[in-house]
């Protein structure tokens, strides 16, 4: 009996000091709520980069009374095709030329987002080589045959949509001319046309 006594002791000790600690628990203040991003700045403000560069940006956000929050939750984004982005360090690199805008965005205050934006401008490198590709088939007198002009940077990314001046080393053998059909299209587009050779 001693020992059943002891064991129910023992037990109803174990329930009140669980009790007690689930009302010591209860009475803790909840974890504090993630702040909620009121304002984003990207520095810089702008960006102007080149084919083929990259870059880092500065993404800060504030919350409702201009603190700024520590390791918020920011997404940037950038137009497919023209914006690399490498979020993880907020890196951006220029796939193609044009005017766009890098976008920021979090979640603020209820369902909608709080977004910033700036301006990026991004140019072609010049041209360091060029190359005459021929559509297929032979020159012959009195044919005609396309030709495609392509340029390449120095680090050999494509320049596209330049405008190269076609000519001919030798006019009385072959002369070039803009194919008015691809000038919209593929305006380094040329059809290359054979002459029969002239009598002196």
């Amino acid at each position: 009996m001693i020992v059943i006594r002891g064991r129910g002791f023992v037990t109803a000790n174990a329930l009140l000091l669980a009790l007690a600690t689930t009302g010591s628990a209860a009475q803790q203040p909840t974890q504090q709520a993630a702040a909620v991003a009121a304002r984003i700045v990207i520095e810089p403000s702008s960006l102007a980069m080149k084919v083929g560069e990259s870059t880092t940006v500065k993404v800060t956000a504030y919350d409702a009374n201009g603190n700024v929050i520590p390791n918020p939750q920011v997404r940037l984004s950038g137009q497919r095709g023209a914006l690399q982005i490498l979020r993880t360090s907020n890196t951006v690199r220029a796939l193609n030329a044009g005017r766009f805008q890098l976008v920021a965005a979090a979640l603020g205050a209820g369902t909608t987002p709080v977004m910033s934006n700036i301006p990026v401008t991004i140019t072609w490198p010049a041209i360091s080589r060029l190359a005459i590709v021929a559509d297929p088939g032979r020159l012959y007198t009195g044919t005609t045959l396309g030709h495609t002009a392509k340029g390449f940077t120095k680090d050999s990314l494509e320049h596209t949509g330049f405008a190269p001046v076609w000519r001919s080393s030798a006019p009385l053998v072959a002369t070039v001319a803009l194919c008015v059909a691809d000038a919209a299209s593929r305006p380094s587009t040329s059809r290359t046309s054979s002459r029969p050779p002239t009598a002196n």
